[in-house]
């Protein structure tokens, strides 16, 4: 089981890094007063960390107090 873990995480590892690879152009968030510009695979990653930190800090178990 923990090896197909690990793959699966190496096979979206792998995909990840390909969709960053082939998705350079540039593109412009626009938020109230401030505009951002920033390839699309930095947005991709950024919006992927933010998801990966959120799932853990939800997912993991919560400490009892006794």
């Amino acid at each position: 089981m923990r090896s197909l873990r690990q793959a699966i995480a190496a096979l979206l590892a792998i995909m990840v890094a390909v969709f960053c690879v082939q998705n350079t152009a540039l593109l412009e968030y626009r938020f109230l007063n401030a505009t951002l510009v920033m390839h699309q695979s930095a947005a991709f990653l950024s919006t992927l960390a933010i998801g990966v930190l959120i799932g853990w800090a939800v997912g993991r178990p919560r400490m009892r107090r006794k």
